[in-house]
C-alpha cells in the first residue's frame, strides 16, 4: 500500500524552476556556445536556405514543341527526310521522338515464309516442325512444313509478314547522322495557383524576329527557348553521334522555382539535361531506345503490303518541377515557436554537460533539485544555516586546532591576541596539540563546551600510526592526565559518537563545532585544487610528502544545507573561503580511524 500512496503523492508534485548561478567558464562557455550553433542554425538554415518562412506552392505546368530541320539519306531509295519523316509521334506530350537510325524491310505481304535460322528454328525434316505452334516471341505461326531457307539451311515454315525481318544487321553509323543539327522549340507555361502567378519561358522581351535567330546558350543566351539536339545531347554528358545510332533517352528538365519575396520577374525558368536511360558499360543487353512501325499500300491487283521499319533515335522528355515560396505570417510564426523550442533545450545540454563532463559535479547534482517540505516552517526545523565565522589561517604546520579557537573566539566575542597567547602560555600549549588541550583552553577562557570522543585518553593503537608516532611516547602521559583531572578542572568530556542531526541542532541554536578530522579523506566542493597533505605547511615551503593515509587536522563546523546534503566548514588552511563537502565525505573524514570522532561543541552562551 506504501508504494501506491507515495505514486499517488509522486502526481501530486508541483516542480518550479530554481536559478542556479554557476560562475564556471568551461560550463558558460558551452552554454553560450550551444546557444550561438541554435541561434545559427535557425538563421542560417532554416531562414537563409530552407526559406521555412514562406508558404509554398507547387507549379502546374503545359508544354509543347516543335522540331525543325531536314536531312538526307540513301537507305531504302528515301533520300529526302523533313519533320513529319522524323518526328514519331507528331505531338506527343511532354516529349517528342526523333528518328537517327534504322532497319528496313521492304514489300511485306501476308504470306508464308521460312523463318530466320537460329538454334529453336533450324529443322532437317517435317517432323522437327510443329503445326500451329504460336510462340509469342516468334515471327508468326509454323505451318508444320520444313522449308529451305537457304541452299545449305532448312527452317520451320510460318504464316507472317513475308519476307521476315532481319534485325540483326544494324548500321554503325546513324542514317540520320545530320539530326544532331535539328532545333526543338519548347514552349512552357506555368502557373501557381495559391500566389495567381503565371510565367512562359518566352520571355516578356521576346519578339518573333529574335525567336527566328536565336539559339539556347547557357552563357550567351539563356532566354532563348530554341535547343540544337547536338547541344542538348553535349549538356547531359553524351555525344550524339554515338547515342544516335542505338538510340536513348534524354530528360529537358525546367527547374521554376521561385523566391516571390523579390520582384516577380526573377520568377525564371532553369534548364538542365541529363540521360536518363540506364547506361551501364559492362551490361550492354538491350541498350539504347527503339520501337517498330509500317507504312501500309496496296498494289494494282488490290492486295495489301506494307514497309516496316525498325526505328531507332533519341526520345526527348520534357520534365517541370519547381516550387514558390512567399512570405507567410503563419509558417514565420511556426519556425519562430521551433526555434525558441530549440533555445529551451540549450540549458538541457548545458546541464548535461554540467553534470556529466566537470569534476564537481557532484556537488551541482546536489544543489539542482531541491525538495520543499510544507512543514518546516511548523517544525521549526531549518533547511539550511551558515554562521558568519571568520576564516584565520594557520601559521604553522602544527596549529590548525589554535587557528580553528581563534576562529570560534572571535564568532564569539572578541579577544585580543595577547589574551589568546597569554592562555596558550598558562596552558603550556606545545607544537602537539590534542583536542584535549581545546577543551583546556575554552575553559581557560570561560567558554561554554563539551568536548565528545569515543576514547577516554589516548587510543595505544595510535603508537604505529606515522601521524602519532613522533610525539606518541612523550605525549602519552600528559594527554592521559589530561582526561584525568578534565573534571576536576571544569573540562566537560563526554564518551559518545555525536551523530550528524545532533550537529545540525546545534549550529541552528547559532552554535559552533570544532571538528577533528582526516585531512586526506576531507574534499572540497568548492575549491578549485585540493589541500596538500603535508601538515599545512606554511605558504612559499615546499612539500616533498607523499599522500598518507591519515592526516589529522582540525577545522571548524559552520553550516549546513539539506536539501543539497552537504556541510560548511571554515579550513584553517586557508583564509579567503568557506568551504563545503557533501555529508557522506564530511562523515568519513570525521569518523576515521585516528580521530576518535574527537568533536568539540562550543556554546555561545558562557
Amino acid at each position: 500500500m506504501s508504494g501506491w500512496q507515495g505514486c499517488v503523492q509522486y502526481l501530486f508534485y508541483y516542480e518550479t524552476p530554481k536559478t542556479l548561478v554557476i560562475p564556471n567558464i568551461t560550463a558558460g562557455c558551452v552554454f553560450r556556445l550551444t546557444q550561438l550553433l541554435v541561434v545559427l542554425y535557425v538563421l542560417g538554415y532554416v531562414c537563409l536556405v530552407q526559406k521555412a518562412y514562406q508558404e509554398t506552392d507547387s507549379v502546374v505546368s503545359t508544354v509543347s514543341t516543335k522540331v525543325k530541320g531536314f536531312a538526307f539519306t540513301n537507305a531504302s531509295n528515301i533520300k529526302y527526310w523533313d519533320v513529319a519523316d522524323y518526328v514519331i509521334p507528331p505531338q506527343g506530350g511532354n516529349s517528342f521522338f526523333i528518328l537517327t537510325n534504322m532497319i528496313v524491310t521492304l514489300r511485306q505481304t501476308r504470306s508464308r515464309c521460312p523463318l530466320i535460322p537460329d538454334h529453336s528454328t533450324v529443322c532437317v525434316d517435317d517432323c522437327d516442325c510443329i503445326e500451329g505452334l504460336n510462340d509469342p516471341r516468334g515471327s508468326g505461326i509454323q505451318t508444320g512444313l520444313c522449308e529451305n531457307f537457304s541452299t545449305t539451311v532448312k527452317t520451320c515454315e510460318v504464316i507472317s509478314w513475308c519476307p521476315l525481318e532481319i534485325d540483326s544487321h544494324l548500321p554503325d553509323h546513324a542514317l540520320l547522322d545530320s539530326a544532331e543539327n535539328f532545333t526543338v522549340l519548347i514552349k512552357n507555361s506555368i502557373t501557381y495557383p495559391k500566389f495567381n502567378i503565371h510565367r512562359r519561358n518566352i520571355a516578356p522581351h521576346i519578339n518573333s524576329s529574335y525567336l527566328r535567330s536565336c539559339q539556347f546558350n547557357r552563357s550567351s543566351d539563356p532566354d532563348c527557348p530554341i535547343f540544337r539536339l547536338k547541344h542538348i545531347v553535349s549538356e547531359a554528358g553524351e555525344d550524339f553521334q554515338d547515342m544516335a545510332v542505338k538510340g536513348g533517352i534524354l530528360g529537358i528538365i525546367i527547374d521554376w522555382t521561385c523566391d516571390l519575396d523579390w520582384w516577380a520577374r526573377k520568377c525564371s525558368p532553369e534548364y538542365s539535361f541529363r540521360r536518363l536511360d540506364s547506361r551501364i558499360p559492362n551490361n550492354d543487353v538491350a541498350p539504347g531506345y527503339n520501337f517498330r512501325f509500317a507504312k501500309y499500300y496496296m498494289d494494282q491487283g488490290g492486295e495489301e503490303f506494307r514497309t516496316l521499319f525498325k526505328a531507332y533515335g533519341i526520345r526527348f522528355d520534357v520534365i517541370v518541377f519547381g516550387t514558390a515560396g512567399k512570405f507567410g505570417v503563419v509558417p514565420t510564426v511556426v519556425n519562430l515557436g521551433a526555434a525558441l523550442s530549440f533555445l529551451s533545450l540549450v540549458p538541457m545540454v548545458a546541464d548535461w554537460f554540467l553534470l556529466t563532463c566537470l569534476r564537481k559535479r557532484d556537488l551541482y547534482s546536489r544543489h539542482k533539485v531541491s525538495y520543499l517540505r510544507e512543514d518546516a516552517d511548523s517544525e521549526g526545523v531549518q533547511d539550511a544555516v551558515l554562521l558568519n565565522v571568520p576564516v584565520i589561517r594557520q601559521l604553522y604546520h602544527w596549529d590548525c586546532g589554535l587557528a580553528c579557537s581563534r576562529m570560534v573566539l572571535k564568532y564569539l566575542h572578541p579577544i585580543s591576541d595577547e589574551e589568546f597567547q597569554r592562555a596558550c602560555w598558562e596552558l603550556k600549549l606545545t607544537e602537539s596539540v590534542w583536542t584535549i588541550d581545546l577543551a583546556y583552553l575554552m575553559c581557560h577562557l570561560g567558554i561554554k563546551h563539551c568536548f565528545c570522543t569515543q576514547t577516554l585518553g589516548v587510543d595505544k593503537g595510535f603508537r604505529n600510526q606515522n601521524f602519532y608516532k613522533k610525539h606518541f611516547d612523550t605525549e602519552e602521559d600528559r594527554v592521559n592526565e589530561l582526561f584525568l583531572k578534565a573534571e576536576s578542572k571544569g573540562v566537560t568530556v563526554k564518551k559518545c559518537s555525536v551523530p550528524l542531526q545532533e550537529i545540525q541542532s546545534h549550529l541552528e541554536q547559532g552554535h559552533v563545532a570544532i571538528v577533528l578530522v582526516n585531512a586526506v579523506v576531507l574534499t572540497c566542493d568548492l575549491c578549485s585544487s585540493p589541500v596538500k597533505y603535508c601538515c599545512f605547511l606554511p605558504v612559499g615551503q615546499k612539500c616533498f610528502c607523499r599522500k598518507p593515509e591519515y592526516q589529522g587536522h582540525f577545522v571548524v563546523v559552520c553550516g549546513y544545507n539539506r536539501t543539497t546534503g552537504c556541510v560548511f566548514y571554515n579550513n584553517p588552511a586557508y583564509s579567503d573561503r568557506v568551504c563545503c563537502t557533501s555529508v557522506s565525505i564530511f562523515e568519513e573524514a570525521r569518523r576515521s580511524y585516528g580521530t576518535d570522532e574527537d568533536i568539540l561543541l562550543i556554546y555561545k552562551e558562557s
